[in-house]
Formats: structure tokens, C-alpha cells, sequence
């Protein structure tokens, strides 16, 4: 995997780490524990490969924020939106384009759905695939994109620097190439990943990849998880384009 993937994220398409449930005190808190684990996991391993304990702590939370709860809402840089909200164990991600299908994949307590809106009515389908989460490290990539970030510093200096984002406090995770040393074209001159307190994904820049929150909350309306249209049983939704 190149260091550039992996040192400034993308919106990776990944099972999500929570299942499906009605977020009551178990199934939300055996989300939460995921959360937790996968923060601390990282953290350790960030440690143990010799990174800044700055960019360990950002990595833990980017890592951990499969457990939290919030909405965020981005510009994906060609005229459409993105809006992921989620109360562990419920997910939901919208995507929409002017002109376009606007698509939405969701866990609630009935299970995993995908839906299309036409013409402004919507349609559901069971689905064998929970939504996609729009988060800077996937756990099953957490070792390589930590050894990656690692190797990176020799040819790139990694710093993590404040600033305000859709409203919040956000840290920055700044990848920038040493004078001295020969640049990734993959990487490029300069990269940013910059993530909320919760750890959830605010900014992405990086060569051939933008993305941008213009909105965001620590919580999210329980009624985002209810099923915007009517659920048709006779067949199952194909699983999200990787």
C-alpha cells in the first residue's frame, strides 16, 4: 500500500466494525468497545513504530472513531455531498449529485439497507454489505499504514498542527517533503488528513484526492436511521464498489 493512501487517507470502503442493532446499552457499548480497542491498538503500534506521540494520539482517535457518535457533512469536490451520521451500532451514509441518483446505505435495527432516491421517491433493498465508513484508517490496513507513515519520515516531515473546520477544533496531520530529500509523485509535495475530536475525517488533500467537511455535529437525529422508503424483499443489494 503507498504511503500516500495510507498517510492521508481516503474514504475507505470497509465492513463496518459495529453490526447492526437498535443502539440500545448493549449493542451500542459492544460498538463502543471497538471504538476503544482499535484506538488503543493504534496508538501502541504507532508508538512502538516510533512516531511522534502528537501524530500517535491523532491516529488513535481517526482510528477509534467507528465507536463515536456524530454528523458530518462533505463537499466531495465535483458538485456533490456526502453526509455520514452515526450512533453506534446505526450508520448512515448519503451520498447525492446535482442531477444525479442519490443513494444511501444504512444499519438500523432492522438491518443493513441501500436505497436510491428517483425522482424523489425512495426504495430500499436488504443489503449483505453495512455502509462504508468515511474514515482515515481501516482496521484491517492499521499495521501496513502505520509502517508506511514510519518510513515516510525519512523523505517527509510529519507534523500535526489546529485548525477550525465545519465549525470545531480540528487537528491536522501535515506531510510535507523534506528540501533535501526526492518526493513521492504519489504523495506529492504536500499532504493533509485533518480529523474532529471524535476522530471522525474532515479534510482530505492529497494528489488526485480532495475532500472537504462543511458540516459537522457531535450527534446525530435518530430519525436519520429510519428507512427513508419502502423495503423490497425479493432480492439483495450488491455490495458497495470498493
Amino acid at each position: 500500500m503507498q504511503a500516500s493512501r495510507v498517510v492521508l487517507a481516503s474514504v475507505a470502503l470497509v465492513a463496518s466494525a459495529s453490526g447492526c442493532g437498535d443502539g440500545d446499552d448493549g449493542l451500542g457499548e459492544r460498538a463502543r468497545d471497538v471504538g476503544r480497542r482499535r484506538a488503543e491498538q493504534a496508538r501502541a503500534t504507532a508508538e512502538e513504530a516510533g512516531l511522534p506521540d502528537d501524530v500517535a494520539a491523532l491516529i488513535a482517535d481517526a482510528a477509534g472513531a467507528v465507536g463515536r457518535t456524530f454528523t458530518v457533512t462533505y463537499d466531495t469536490g465535483d458538485g456533490g455531498r456526502a453526509t455520514l451520521a452515526q450512533a453506534p451500532p446505526r450508520r448512515r451514509l448519503v451520498l447525492a449529485r446535482p442531477g444525479g441518483v442519490t443513494r444511501a446505505t444504512l444499519v438500523n435495527e432492522q438491518g443493513s439497507f441501500a436505497c436510491e432516491q428517483r425522482e424523489g421517491a425512495w426504495t430500499c433493498l436488504p443489503s449483505r454489505e453495512p455502509p462504508p465508513e468515511v474514515a482515515a484508517f481501516a482496521a484491517t490496513d492499521l499495521e501496513r499504514t502505520i509502517g508506511s507513515l514510519s518510513a515516510a519520515r525519512v523523505t517527509y516531515d510529519l507534523r500535526v498542527e489546529p485548525r477550525r473546520l465545519a465549525g470545531v477544533e480540528a487537528r491536522c496531520l501535515v506531510t510535507e517533503r523534506k528540501p533535501s530529500a526526492a518526493g513521492d509523485p504519489a504523495l506529492g509535495e504536500r499532504g493533509t488528513l485533518c480529523v474532529a475530536p471524535s476522530g471522525a475525517a474532515l479534510a482530505i488533500d492529497q494528489p488526485g484526492q480532495r475532500l472537504t467537511a462543511v458540516e459537522y455535529a457531535d450527534d446525530a437525529d435518530p430519525a436519520t436511521f429510519i428507512l427513508p422508503g419502502p423495503v423490497a424483499t425479493t432480492t439483495l443489494a450488491p455490495p458497495p464498489t470498493r
